[in-house]
């Protein structure tokens, strides 16, 4: 911006009362760094670049401050400016500014995430094609929190191990890597996932370690469920096409009924992706942007978002949103749900990995994301999105939830987890394999998927069905090794009772008739899982949870594999739901 043709001035230091030259040692010195554009309401600012005592500062104002610099002053020396202590002088220098070109023209927003031309906006950087000229505003950054220490590389490797002995730590990071993919795909609505279980299981360190990814994550960094409505819209505005950590739902206020109205707002107003709606001329006058949003979220505590012994059933709108992921007790190595050996060494090796995980969460912070964007941008815009569909749909295919709306609706949430997983991993920038990011996304997803309480439902259902089909003839008929089944039950039976040689007494039921009753894949593997987590359906020697086993006259192969229930079990459990008990 050339106003004039006037040559500058060459300032000379003016002493001050006490002998000093100036406010400062430094000479003073005052250029016009960049001409801003404020895209929110597209409106323009000037950023002030200034000599400081050490370094350099900026400072950003109104375009209109052209007409005013004498009001610049204050501002310029509370940034700890270098000025000439004269008040004419100092003024004479910021005109000097002001009647200079920019160096160069930028644009400023206050939301984060993508922007357009597939560039993506973060407080200390931006990649793609406006990397230089696009930046976050002053005012969306906390310069404390969205901070950075050391290197990618050793992020990714000091989290390497304790990733590859936890299912939950590598998915509670790979969070992270799925929540920018939310865009490609058009998906506006996100998830709460929600690590369930004992204190001391590595659930906050969890959430700490995902968001070390982005920025920094001491304990005192992550956020808890003690937010008012506007702090939890301007957290969910800050963290637009990334993750928003919750910890403790325990710090909620309120009683119990209270609290989980408060979290089921949550679950709603997350996922959903917009704030409090607020006057468009309100806002305007304070500069306040409409808090929107799309995102993935991760919450923590000790107990289940949803509990039936207590009357606190979700309906299912809210478990698809808000998701329930139980961790394992103490005992179990909480997170560190892959160690292997003794109890003993279990527990040291889980101890080891959490201070592992600690000690690289302190050294490297705030360095992850960039690379993966800058490798994700770089890729064809066509191929990347279609690959990025192809290992979604892939993995709702692969765990069977693709024949029912809500199954595939809620195992979506995990495909894009997997997706960015698998994206990061095949580039060197995660701390796991692809390999180990699918065995892990898919363990977590039946641990999700069978949390629901329809799950247990469903169970009971099965169990009522299976008490109606052994009090009649030829729907599970007695069959001893080596006995085919009889013609007249061929196209009736959906299995066949049997004492086998190191199952014992058992039930074997046709994994498609339990599927046909459940009304989907995703749900009968949910079911299956309860049987056997709750010790009615039994594995073989090797762990198969679909035994295989030889018998004739079923449709298909005649050594098929089967769904076996011990039976003494099984029938105890029938008599339990059908006479109103729980079963054991």
């Amino acid at each position: 911006m050339n106003f004039q043709n006037k040559k500058p001035t060459k300032h000379k230091k003016i002493a001050s009362p006490d002998g000093n030259v100036g406010v400062s040692k430094r000479t003073p010195k005052i250029w016009v760094e960049a001409d801003l554009r404020d895209l929110d309401f597209d409106v323009y600012y000037l950023e002030l670049g200034f000599n400081k005592e050490r370094g350099k500062g900026f400072l950003t104002v109104a375009r209109s401050a052209i007409q005013a610099p004498g009001e610049v002053l204050k501002e310029l020396l509370d940034k700890g400016a270098a000025l000439p202590f004269d008040k004419k002088a100092a003024k004479l220098l910021v005109e000097e500014a002001f009647q200079k070109t920019a160096r160069r023209r930028k644009s400023i927003t206050r939301r984060c995430g993508w922007a357009k031309d597939r560039s993506y906006v973060r407080p200390d950087f931006t990649v793609g094609p406006r990397t230089g000229t696009l930046s976050l505003h002053e005012t969306a950054i906390d310069r404390e929190i969205d901070s950075r220490k050391g290197n990618a590389s050793e992020w990714r490797d000091g989290l390497r191990g304790a990733c590859l002995a936890s299912s939950y730590l590598s998915f509670g990071i790979g969070i992270a890597y799925g929540a920018p993919l939310l865009a490609v795909l058009g998906e506006d609505e996100g998830a709460i996932f929600n690590f369930h279980g004992e204190s001391s299981t590595g659930k906050s360190l969890l959430g700490r370690a995902c968001q070390s990814g982005f920025a920094r994550a001491r304990k005192n960094d992550v956020a808890t469920y003690n937010l008012s409505g506007p702090g939890l819209d301007q957290l969910c505005f800050a963290r637009n096409d990334l993750v928003m950590v919750l910890d403790e739902e325990g710090t909620a206020e309120g009683n119990r009924q209270k609290r989980r109205e408060d979290i089921r707002k949550i679950a709603f107003t997350v996922p959903g992706g917009r704030g409090k709606i607020i006057d468009k001329n309100y806002r305007r006058e304070r500069e306040m942007v409409e808090p929107t949003w799309r995102l993935f979220a991760i919450s923590s505590g000790e107990s289940p978002l949803e509990d039936k012994a207590i009357g606190n059933v979700r309906a299912s709108g809210e478990r698809v949103r808000h998701i329930d992921i139980r961790v394992p007790k103490r005992e179990k190595n909480g997170i560190f749900n892959r160690l292997e050996g003794k109890a003993k060494d279990r527990k040291s090796a889980a101890a080891g990995h959490a201070a592992a995980v600690e000690a690289a969460l302190a050294d490297n912070y705030g360095v992850a994301l960039e690379p993966y964007l800058v490798a994700l941008i770089q890729t064809d815009p066509d191929q990347f999105e279609a690959r990025v569909r192809s290992l979604v749909e892939d993995f709702i295919r692969e765990v069977g939830a693709d024949t029912d709306a809500w199954e595939q609706r809620f195992a979506k949430k995990f495909g894009i987890v997997l997706a960015g997983m698998v994206l990061a991993a095949e580039r060197d920038l995660a701390p796991w394999t692809v390999d180990h990011a699918r065995w892990s996304v898919k363990r977590i997803y039946r641990i999700a998927r069978r949390s629901v309480v329809t799950t247990e439902e469903a169970a009971n259902d099965v169990l009522n069905k299976l008490g109606e089909a052994l009090a009649q003839k030829g729907f599970i008929p007695q069959l001893p090794e080596g006995k085919k089944l009889p013609s007249k039950y061929r196209g009736k039976a959906i299995g066949f009772r049997r004492t086998h040689r190191t199952l014992g007494t058992i039930v074997a039921l046709d994994p498609k008739w339990l599927e046909e009753m459940v009304g989907s894949s995703a749900g009968a593997i949910a079911v299956r899982d309860h049987f056997l987590a709750s010790g009615i359906a039994v594995k073989d020697s090797d762990g198969n949870r679909h035994p295989q086993i030889s018998v004739e006259g079923f449709d298909g192969k005649k050594r098929a594999r089967w769904i076996c229930f011990d039976e003494a079990t099984l029938r105890s459990s029938i008599t339990a739901v059908t006479s109103g008990d729980e079963p054991s």
